[in-house]
């Protein structure tokens, strides 16, 4: 189902944004406990549904591995997190905040940016204690992000007339799909520190989504041919992205976890479609709004999407 996007809806979303916002309601609410830390006999770190290469035949029976790889993977997706919300979606909250795009949104879509842009830099804190935590408890290595170095290098390699654009983008993509992921991280029973910071991320993400997702489907239109042309370069990119795994992170920790070489290729190929899996389940967000703008209404461009495997949902 299309869902409709009106100002008036968006308002509504954001009018109890001074109490209601995380930073206001769960200030420094994520410090584990020793326990936490301990007994996991009933708790995950990360959902291990959305982790295939824990079900391989090398890992599944081994609750020690299984247990760290969990660990080791909530702080490279909190490391992530922390790094994206800095760098990647307060750019594009500038974006609109300071007229930096063709067309200029309205005083009070600017006004809500400015809420929008205090938020990310708490989720960045929070994501930042809680890895910082699990990270000494398991000395988990700190590894870059794959995908942030890829977002960087298009962002390098765009011309200077559309990198602006190129971050309003991004910013909409960002937080179309961490909604829904967050949504679903949500569902899973993990140890509680965890799963309090996620349903208050999602808390704070589920508005920023509608937020972005209007943003987008106001300015399609008011775009110059050119401009429309390169978005939609952009979003078969950008969604490829942010949909990919990070092998060089998984090879990194299955060598540290002392598995043998000779392991790796069956477990990298337990993820291949772990990409095409977090499209589907993540980037319905992103359709809708797609949808909503009209964009696969026009052939060349419906053509472009559907390589990227954009026009599903």
């Amino acid at each position: 189902m299309k869902r409709n996007v009106t100002k008036p809806h968006l308002s509504r979303s954001f009018e109890n944004w001074h109490c209601q916002s995380s930073v206001r309601a769960s200030p420094y609410n994520y410090v584990l406990s020793p326990e936490a830390l301990e007994n996991l006999e009933c708790r995950n770190w990360f959902p291990p549904s959305l982790l295939p290469f824990l079900q391989n035949r090398h890992i599944r029976n081994r609750s020690n591995i299984k247990v760290r790889l969990q660990a080791c993977y909530l702080v490279h997706f909190l490391d992530y997190t922390n790094v994206l919300e800095h760098t990647v979606v307060n750019a594009a909250i500038e974006t609109i905040a300071h007229n930096k795009l063709s067309v200029s949104f309205d005083s009070d879509i600017k006004v809500m940016a400015h809420m929008i842009y205090k938020d990310e830099g708490y989720h960045a804190l929070f994501s930042a204690l809680i890895a910082d935590q699990i990270a000494h408890h398991f000395d988990a290595p700190r590894l870059p992000s794959t995908r942030l170095e890829e977002l960087n290098s298009f962002l390098k390699e765009t011309h200077t007339a559309y990198r602006s654009l190129l971050k309003f983008v991004i910013g909409f993509v960002s937080e179309t799909v961490i909604a829904n992921e967050l949504r679903n991280l949500s569902k899973h029973h993990l140890v509680a520190t965890v799963e309090r910071m996620f349903k208050d991320h999602l808390r704070d993400e589920a508005k920023h989504a509608l937020y972005f997702s209007y943003c987008f489907t106001w300015l399609w239109p008011k775009l110059e041919e050119r401009e429309k042309d390169f978005v939609v370069r952009a979003l078969a990119r950008v969604i490829q992205i942010f949909c990919s795994f990070d092998e060089r992170w998984l090879i990194g920790n299955l060598l540290q976890c002392g598995l043998p070489l000779s392991s790796h290729p069956c477990i990298v190929r337990d993820c291949q479609h772990w990409s095409i899996n977090r499209l589907i389940l993540a980037g319905s967000e992103t359709v809708i709004a797609i949808r909503k703008a009209g964009i696969l209404d026009i052939p060349k461009y419906r053509d472009a999407l559907e390589k990227a495997g954009l026009t599903h949902g």
